[in-house]
């Protein structure tokens, strides 16, 4: 009984230092990911990888996932799920995947670009309009008051001092 479990032990610990090397070493995976949201696909990816996974508290259901098929690294295959989404993920010295948001300095939506784009074009609309409307206005004024140019004259005498 005793050989038993001191040989399940030892066999733990194998299987245990063998994830963990071929972690480190940056083994390829093969992954059949599905494009969905991100909680599932890297629940889907964790699994395929025999990794532990932390996802952030905050809701991430509504952000979509990447698709991944084919042999990659962990962190490659990780790369390519969460490209364009908001999230970075991490993989420690025991191969657990830690996901988190980028600080908020470095996260711009495809909202916020076209948001800033909508301001930069109605900016831009409201001073032509305001142009437009400052020369009507100078225009009707000047047509209004009746004033007009019609010739200048200028005088001029010569000096003969010498300077």
């Amino acid at each position: 009984m005793r050989n038993a479990i001191l040989n399940m032990t030892v066999v733990i610990c194998c299987v245990i230092f063998g994830s963990y090397v071929a972690h480190a070493q940056g083994n390829l995976y093969q992954f059949d990911v599905d494009e969905d949201t991100v909680d599932k696909a890297l629940i889907q990816l964790a699994r395929q990888a025999r990794s532990p996974l932390l996802l952030p508290s905050e809701k991430i259901e509504a952000i979509k996932a990447n698709a991944v098929r084919g042999r990659y690294t962990l962190r490659r295959a990780l790369q390519i799920v969460l490209k364009d989404t908001g999230l970075n993920a991490h993989v420690n010295k025991h191969s657990v995947i830690t996901v988190s948001f980028f600080p908020v300095r470095d996260r711009v939506t495809k909202e916020d670009a076209m948001q800033k784009n909508t301001n930069r074009m109605m900016r831009g609309i409201s001073a032509a309009v305001v142009i437009a409307a400052g020369v009507a206005t100078n225009a009707s004024a000047q047509e209004d008051q009746g004033f007009t140019l019609e010739e200048i004259i200028v005088t001029a005498q010569k000096r003969s001092e010498s300077l």
